[in-house]
């Protein structure tokens, strides 16, 4: 099942149980000026009760600074989570670059996979300026050819880089384990479309606080759900 968060900055406008009401499973927030978490139904712990949730269950930590010690930290601070997931929006930021090759991020990356593996965490790459292309990030993962990494794939980045759904599911299939939308487009129907058939069931993140309502979270779900109807009446009509 499809779980769907928001950016923390948008969740004033609303209660957290209206946000629930609505649909919202999770919430991202920053984690020590470092990070954005998201976490499932059940919410936050202790150190995010202003949030106003009680029991972490799922983190995915985002990390927004170019340091090795926040990287280290939101890792070592995941363990405690359960399936914990830690997202690298733009590697280019931590390496201090945006024209880098997939093999040198990924001789950068090893350790720190390594390192999230020994915990239990997973690491997601974000494609953006240094990772702009599928294939791009199809090189970088099987260059690290590692369990712990995988790819959180950003549909409105994407399209910046004249990357369409069509290239980008196939190419990547099951190695995306999170998926990030700013509207409700041609593109974002049609990725949702391609989702579906690689069997995608983790967080769909809201990066934009005009489609973070009841009625576009609701277009969203119908684009899930009648997918799911398709299916269903294929696999009648074939029997």
């Amino acid at each position: 099942m499809i779980r769907f968060a928001i950016n923390a900055e948008f969740v004033p406008a609303r209660t957290i149980e209206e946000w629930r009401a609505i649909g919202i499973d999770g919430f991202a927030s920053s984690h020590d000026s470092s990070a954005d978490i998201v976490l499932s139904q059940g919410g936050f712990g202790a150190d995010h009760a202003q949030i106003g949730l009680r029991q972490a269950i799922e983190l995915a930590h985002s990390i927004t600074e170019a340091s090795d010690d926040a990287l280290d930290e939101a890792i070592a601070g995941s363990r405690v989570i359960h399936r914990p997931i830690v997202e690298l929006p733009d590697v280019g930021t931590h390496l201090r670059a945006t024209s880098i090759s997939p093999v040198e991020i990924g001789d950068w990356l090893v350790p720190l996979v390594d390192e999230a593996a020994e915990v239990g965490v997973t690491l997601a790459v974000v494609n953006g300026s240094a990772i702009r292309t599928a294939a791009m990030m199809w090189h970088l993962l099987e260059r690290v050819a590692h369990p712990a990494l995988a790819c959180c794939w950003d549909v409105e980045a994407a399209a910046r880089w004249g990357e369409e759904p069509g290239v980008s599911v196939p190419t990547l299939g099951s190695r995306i384990i999170s998926v990030r939308v700013g509207s409700l487009g041609d593109r974002t129907h049609k990725f949702i479309n391609r989702l579906r058939g690689i069997g995608f069931d983790g967080w769909m993140t809201i990066t934009n606080p005009a489609i973070a309502d009841e009625a576009s979270l609701s277009k969203l779900r119908e684009w899930i759900v009648a997918g799911k109807a398709d299916k269903a009446l294929v696999a009648k009509k074939g029997k």
